[in-house]
């Protein structure tokens, strides 16, 4: 996650080795396809199998 948002700074970071670019501000959705898509399946399955019971999220907020 970056705060720059300029154009071309996606392009500049990707080249450089990140494997995703999110910038602010942070819209929900945006983060949790972000996530979604790197985290491994079996840690975001872990804590509900543990429990029996989804974890609770904490709400993002789109101006933090």
């Amino acid at each position: 996650m970056t705060a720059g948002a300029v154009q071309g700074d996606r392009e500049k970071c990707l080249e450089a080795g990140m494997n995703d670019y999110v910038s602010k501000p942070v819209f929900p959705q945006a983060l949790a396809e972000a996530l979604e898509k790197w985290l491994p399946r079996e840690a975001a399955a872990a804590p509900k199998q543990a429990t029996g019971k989804q974890a609770n999220a904490t709400p993002v907020s789109p101006d933090a």
